[in-house]
Formats: structure tokens, sequence, C-alpha cells
């Protein structure tokens, strides 16, 4: 069910009209049903995963922020969080990469490994970096453990944000889930204008950039070396003004909800560097990155060397994801 469908649109507009005649739990109860059947419109048999990693985190991060537990325990199930949230979408992301590569370099030299037919769940990438960030939080004690199940399925599940993002932190997420007021004509005044800059950044922008594109990488051959340039040109702005303009319909759908979530581009093809550029787009995922990656590890605290190590470190797995 992409955004800029006609069945999305019903969905969309049966939801709010249903979600707005209902108060408080059951209005959660009934946002966590339509966001899951928002994700099984994808495909209804992956419905059991992003469930899983909900069930995986929400009773882990109880035993971690659970009164006396040793820190040694903590530490135990912060890493079943990790292992098992990684371990899932590195199976799903990299099996047949991997395996290729093993074929490619020969590496068993008497067996071959065979390509398996492996569909990769949508949103796998945003939904595990979302849920996991929960239990790395709590282990932290930025946040507590929420008790309430629905409500922490419905920041896994949320389906605006779901497919592609942004990554929301747990804190924004239940800070406007617990404070949510009557959404105002300010709000929807805001929320009609982010949708429709979406709108027209996906099939006003992307979607004719699309034509170029695929027109380049079809007839490559027989093109100019300047065609090819424009090919390749267009492709960077194809994949800003698609994956800008979703989150643009995610945050302006979400806003009709009552949640505020922090922009996700901030006009990085204006940058002049590729530092100012990094801090700019998919900001959501690069400050993931940041707080959960580069300053564990140290950050620029440290030697030459060791900031130079974190950096590749961090840019390695943000390239893997």
């Amino acid at each position: 069910m992409l955004f800029n469908s006609v069945e999305f649109l019903i969905f969309f507009f049966v939801v709010i009209i249903v979600g707005n005649l209902l108060k408080n739990k059951t209005e959660r109860i009934f946002l966590l049903l339509v966001s899951y059947y928002f994700y099984m419109s994808w495909n209804p048999n992956f419905i059991f995963l992003i469930i899983s990693s909900t069930l995986l985190d929400y009773f882990v991060a109880l035993q971690i922020s659970k009164e006396g537990q040793s820190e040694r325990k903590r530490k135990l199930f912060l890493s079943l969080s990790l292992i098992g949230n990684l371990g899932l979408l590195s199976y799903f992301k990299y099996t047949n990469f991997l395996l290729g590569i093993f074929n490619d370099l020969n590496i068993f030299t008497t067996y071959r490994f065979p390509k398996y037919e492996i569909i990769l769940p949508v949103g796998i990438s945003f939904y595990t970096f979302q849920s996991m960030s929960y239990t790395i939080d709590v282990y932290r004690k930025e946040i507590e453990a929420k008790k309430s199940i629905i409500d922490f399925s419905l920041y896994v599940a949320f389906f605006p944000q779901l497919v592609a993002g942004p990554i929301v932190r747990a804190s924004t997420f239940f800070r406007d889930l617990g404070n949510r007021l009557t959404v105002t004509n300010e709000d929807i005044q805001i929320s009609i204008s982010r949708i429709l800059l979406g709108f027209m950044r996906k099939l006003v922008f992307a979607d004719n950039l699309g034509v170029v594109v695929n027109n380049t990488f079809a007839n490559y051959q027989t093109m100019s070396p300047l065609e090819i340039w424009v090919g390749a040109i267009a492709f960077g702005w194809q994949i800003y003004f698609d994956f800008a303009g979703y989150t643009d319909i995610a945050i302006g759908v979400a806003r009709l909800f009552g949640f505020q979530f922090d922009a996700n581009f901030n006009f990085p093809m204006s940058c002049a560097n590729i530092s100012e550029h990094w801090t700019k787009w998919h900001i959501s995922f690069s400050t993931w990155i940041r707080d959960y990656i580069f300053i564990p590890l140290g950050g620029s605290r440290g030697s030459t060397w060791l900031t130079y190590r974190n950096l590749y470190i961090t840019w390695l797995f943000g390239g893997v994801w």
C-alpha cells in the first residue's frame, strides 16, 4: 500500500475519521491494529517478524529495568536484544550477499552455496533500529521501560513511518503519545502542507527524474558522456526526492494524530561539502549511528587514529545498513 496509491488515501481517511471518534486506550488499540493491517498489505507473512521483535524488546526492557537487577544480567538482556534484532536483519538482508562473496572468492572450493529465495520484509531496517534503540535507552536509564504492551507495540509499528522512516526515538514518541491534545487548525494546515510537499517531491520530481534515469541505465552504451553524466546526476536527485517525499508524507500524516516528528531532510543537496551534507541527509539515521555507535566507541575524544577508527566503523555500519 504505497503512500501515492488510491488504496492508501482511502485507508488514511477511514483511519482519521474513526480514530477521531475514539479516545485514549481504545484509539491506541485501533491505531495498532490498522498499523498491522497496513504492514500486512505489503506481505501478510511477515507480520510475525515485527510482532516477534516487539515482544523481544518489550520483555527485555522490563528485565533490564527490573529493580535490583545486576549489571551482568542487564548487559545479558541487552545483548539478547542486539543479537536477536541484528540477527534477523542480517539474515534477510545479507545471507545471499555473503554467500555470493564466498562463492566468488572460492573460499570453499569444493562447494558452491545456492542462492536462496529470501524476500526482504518491508521496513525491517527501520523498525529494527527503532525497537533496538529503545532497549539501549532503557539500559542507559535515559527512559523508563513501558509497562503497556499496546503503547510499545504502537511505537514499533506506527504506520506513517513504518516503511520508510523517519526513525523515531522512543522518548519523542512516548512524549507525544502521552501529551497529545486536540489537533488544532494550525496542526491541520502544517500537516496538509507537509503531505502536499511530499506528494510533489515524489510524483512531480522523483517520478519524472526516474524516466531520465531508467533511460540512461537502459541505453548508456549508446549515449554520449554528457548524457550519461546527466543521468547519473538525475539519479542522485531522484533518490533524494523519492526518499524525502515519502518521509514528508509520513511526518504530515503523523501530525494529524498528534505526533510531531522532526524533519528527516534539510535541503542536503545544497550543501557545500560532504560533512555538511551528512548532517542534513536522512537525519534520523545519521543521528542514530552517531548516538548509538560513534559516541559509544569514543567519538572524537581520543587520538587522531582512534577518531578515524571510530569514523570508519560508524560509516561501515551505515553503509552495510
